[in-house]
């Protein structure tokens, strides 16, 4: 909970926290506001924070607070705007005497109950009370508004399969949780929420928001280790891909898969939440296969990859867009474990199909990169690039690609045209570099060094600028593609040797190429 006052009206946020110590001794809520700011620390970032990750907001109403620039303009703006974007509670309090009915918090049921100002009261005691005690019917609420999934059914001890075991160590401990009774496909996949299965409960689940990653989770036996997150029912197919594509950008692809793996199991279980975007189920599922390379583990891919073939076979409905992108995460797939011919047949397949123009340039993208090791010549590869550059696409892909004629720069002894291609998006500090995801932000750095140690030149910065990146982002991991493929041939070795610890170890087993041929053989008979 975030009060928002004016300072002089601090005397008045004293009482009210007074009055709510003892929700805060329950357990019931966490109470911030400025006066328990750490000294030495960022005011402004961290009342932004604090607000940004706050489920309900408090205004303490004045004619200071309407007056107060940073209250008025600032705090309640962005009030306003989480309120729109994620459902945020707004409390307004009616402190002193202030004509607020023509302002934007007027619409919110205010407090006290009666709407008398709380210096107007002959108790004023009896008033924060009555605050008070609006504020908990309003957090007791809330609590009650997280517990309403379906109990789980106990599984029976030939339905567990060592997938659960698996996803705990890919995940570490005190992760997520997708239970079987969610995946209707007889396969029980679960991680304890504090690594004991006997103590896993649905109840004990909270709506996955930016919250729960700044307060302290607590398990069944105390509090925990912030390694993971927990799931609930009370998230949407579009809340869920916002989510997993924000944890990929600031570098959790555990997270980004656990998210949309959660999505892809509920879009089955339970359709109705899916209702208004039907397809979001299937873009959800290319995206588990998207992320896992990222931190590959070979169960998991396995199992996701019969996940595909199950959701083709019950039922065969998946629309030919999304048809399209697990094609391309399949054929990228053969990519990482350098299987270049039959991705550039599944390329094909894609193209033919006449996909989404961001789905094209994404094939062409990749496609390009298999040309670099199977004998194109550099006409073929300069018109696939000249061709990509044809479609109206973000910054990101447009770096990557910038990055991808990077290399092809390098292997042909070219490094001063590949620091002119990375040029336009460089980056000197860490902060700069968080407009990319993690591995694109490595990709530039490494690439651009390679160039500069080709010429002759230190590249010493941006080798350095990459270990400090290792160490914010240690758990991103890089793409198959580029440390198993890229990295060996394209890089200079000073270079090369930073990407170890952020590898992704894929090997071709036999069992990974029978996976990939029968979920590619599926996908192509799904749509002929």
């Amino acid at each position: 909970m975030f009060i928002s006052y004016a300072r002089a009206d601090e005397g008045d946020r004293a009482r009210l926290a007074a009055h709510l110590a003892p929700m805060v001794r329950e357990g019931l809520i966490e109470l911030w506001h400025d006066r328990v700011m750490e000294a030495g620390a960022d005011w402004a970032s961290t009342i932004e924070r604090r607000l940004n990750t706050a489920d309900i907001v408090v205004l303490l109403v004045s004619a200071d607070f309407v007056a107060s620039i940073f209250c008025f303009e600032r705090e309640l703006t962005d009030a306003l705007r989480r309120h729109q974007d994620d459902g945020v509670r707004l409390l307004p309090v009616i402190v002193k005497p202030v004509d607020f009915a023509n302002l934007p918090f007027a619409r919110f049921h205010a407090l006290p109950s009666n709407i008398v100002p709380v210096s107007l009261w002959s108790d004023v005691d009896s008033a924060w009370l009555d605050v008070a005690q609006g504020i908990r019917r309003v957090v007791t609420e809330m609590h009650a508004s997280q517990t309403f999934l379906p109990a789980p059914r106990t599984p029976a001890a030939s339905e567990k399969s060592s997938l659960g075991q698996q996803l705990a160590d890919y995940y570490g401990p005190n992760s997520c949780v997708i239970d079987g009774a969610l995946v209707d496909d007889g396969r029980i996949e679960w991680v304890p929420l504090d690594g004991n299965s006997a103590n896993m409960r649905f109840g004990n689940l909270l709506p996955l928001n930016r919250r729960h990653r700044v307060r302290p989770l607590r398990g069944a036996s105390g509090p925990m280790e912030r390694t993971g997150f927990r799931f609930g029912f009370a998230l949407t197919a579009e809340h869920l891909l916002h989510r997993s594509r924000q944890h990929f950008h600031e570098g959790s692809p555990a997270l980004a898969f656990g998210c949309a793996r959660l999505g892809d199991a509920l879009s089955v279980r339970y359709p109705d939440v899916f209702a208004t975007r039907e397809a979001d189920g299937w873009n959800l599922l290319s995206l588990c296969l998207a992320y896992l390379p990222y931190r590959i583990h070979g169960a998991l891919l396995e199992a996701t990859l019969q996940r595909v073939r199950y959701r083709l076979a019950h039922p065969v409905d998946c629309p030919d867009d999304y048809c399209a992108a697990l094609l391309l995460a399949v054929a990228n797939l053969y990519q990482d474990i350098g299987c270049w011919a039959r991705a550039e047949r599944l390329y094909e397949h894609v193209l033919r199909a006449r996909p989404t123009a961001i789905t094209e340039a994404a094939v062409l993208r990749r496609r390009t990169i298999g040309q670099f090791f199977t004998g194109s010549d550099d006409r073929q590869i300069g018109e696939s690039f000249r061709r990509i550059a044809e479609y109206k696409t973000g910054v990101e892909f447009r770096v990557s690609v910038a990055i991808a004629h990077g290399w092809w720069q390098l292997l042909r002894d070219r490094p001063e045209e590949c620091l002119q291609l990375l040029e336009p998006f460089d980056f000197d500090d860490e902060v700069e570099a968080s407009v990319y995801s993690p591995h694109i932000a490595f990709e530039l750095k490494l690439t651009q060094a390679s160039a500069l140690d080709f010429l002759g030149l230190s590249c010493r910065p941006q080798l350095d600028l990459v270990r400090r990146l290792t160490g914010r982002w240690s758990r991103t991991g890089l793409r198959p593609v580029f440390t198993n493929q890229i990295a060996p041939t394209v890089l200079a070795p000073q270079a090369a040797a930073l990407i170890e610890p952020l590898s992704s170890a894929m090997a071709p087993t036999t069992a990974l190429f029978a996976e990939l041929d029968a979920t590619a053989t599926a996908l192509l008979a799904a749509r002929g």
